[in-house]
């Protein structure tokens, strides 16, 4: 015996970013801009998302994607920090917009971008190759990391990846233990977003980036 059940209902709405939001938040930054250039990526869904650029001044001895936390922008707090300083240690930054919601939306409701995320870092990696990036990093933070994290497990197009504020299981068995740079590193007295521990924060990543462009990991 068989029996069929069928519902009428209509089907959810797809999550979709807001991009007036991110608009506004690019506005707001590029009044106020002091380092570095807007660049705007194009993916398969948005044909305009706005990321911050700042090369060294010397040879870049490689090129970092950074990726903020949830509902930010790509000059926020230590991330504004980290893309602004880490050009000083020869390294080219490029920030990206993440897709962001409504400020009231649940950290639940941002699953539903995790594709349009991964379209965004695919984007900006391919941008620093055109720019003559032949190494590449990605620096996330919070949701930003676990947005990296799924993109990573389906699309392991970088040659290090920093996860800041990340507690989740990694999508995919990670090959970092093996290697002689990758570890869990414990910032005392540190909070999720680093206000007072930016610097020390930065000094972690900075020596993991020059042991894993030097090829020495």
């Amino acid at each position: 015996m068989l029996i069929m059940l069928a519902s009428t209902a209509a089907p959810a709405e797809p999550i979709v970013a807001d991009t007036a939001r991110e608009a506004r938040n690019a506005d707001q930054i590029l009044a106020q801009l002091v380092v570095g250039d807007p660049v705007w990526l194009s993916t398969p869904t948005h044909p305009r998302v706005f990321a911050l650029y700042a090369e060294p001044a010397d040879p870049a001895r490689g090129a970092v994607v950074i990726a903020h936390g949830l509902g930010l922008h790509p000059d926020w707090g230590f991330i504004g920090t980290l893309r602004s300083d880490l050009p000083s240690h020869q390294f080219a930054t490029l920030s990206v917009q993440m897709p962001v919601l409504a400020q009231d939306a649940s950290r639940e409701a941002y699953r539903g971008l995790f594709n349009d995320a991964a379209g965004r870092l695919a984007a900006a990696i391919a941008w620093l190759h055109s720019k003559g990036h032949a190494r590449i990093a990605l620096v996330s933070h919070s949701l930003g990391a676990s947005m990296a994290n799924a993109f990573v497990a389906n699309s392991p197009k970088v040659d290090a990846w920093v996860a800041v504020g990340f507690a989740e299981d990694f999508a995919a068995p990670p090959t970092m233990p093996k290697d002689r740079c990758s570890r869990t590193v414990t910032i005392a007295a540190a909070d999720h977003y680093f206000e007072r521990e930016t610097k020390a924060l930065e000094a972690a990543i900075v020596s993991f980036l020059e042991q894993a462009f030097a090829g020495r990991c």
